[in-house]
């Protein structure tokens, strides 16, 4: 099948400048797919042991990032294709990201040319597409639930459970944290 995941639905994000949707999955698969028909496109890089769900599109659609969710921590990097040429580059580990599901991460588009990697047990990392290079902006931050499109804000919260945490807005520049309280 052309979407399939083991651990949780696969990831898709639609391109910002055209008809194309990338998704990502089971067996370290990330791809994009035509939308007017065509075969999709393979973006190789991670393992057939990896578990990719986040998938993103960045500057104006001309950048895939992905990262895994499980797998071997070789996987656990957030890895940048140029969709025109399909050439792949990869950062360094994220902190905090082991083997298995130890450290998962889950990525959000932040602004045009930067990615968030929520790794699990460790907090919020900024990460700079273009040199992907990575900064921790709020320790402790479980799960990342939204960005704001210019990348500025993030809602986030810092529990093992999305569904029993409080939400809280974190300040990208700064890394101000404001409690939502039981919104």
């Amino acid at each position: 099948p052309l979407l399939q995941a083991d651990l949780m639905f696969p990831g898709l994000a639609l391109d910002p400048s055209g008809p194309r949707v990338a998704f990502s999955g089971g067996g370290g698969r990330v791809a994009v797919l035509p939308l007017a028909g065509g075969p999709p496109v393979e973006l190789g890089g991670f393992s057939p042991h990896a578990e990719v769900i986040s998938v993103v599109y960045a500057d104006a659609g001309r950048l895939v990032a992905a990262t895994a969710w499980a797998g071997p921590r070789d996987d656990k990097v957030v890895r940048v294709w140029d969709v025109a040429t399909g050439v792949a580059r990869s950062s360094s580990p994220l902190p905090g990201a082991g083997d298995g599901v130890l450290g998962g991460i889950r990525l959000w588009p932040a602004g045009a040319k930067r990615a968030l990697a929520a790794v699990s047990g460790q907090g919020l990392l900024l990460v700079e597409l273009g040199s992907l290079a990575h900064r921790l902006v709020a320790p402790d931050v479980d799960w990342l639930l939204a960005t704001n499109p210019d990348g500025t804000l993030a809602l986030a919260c810092a529990s093992e459970s999305p569904k029993t945490c409080p939400p809280e807005l974190v300040d990208l520049a700064s890394g101000r944290r404001t409690a939502l309280g039981d919104h």
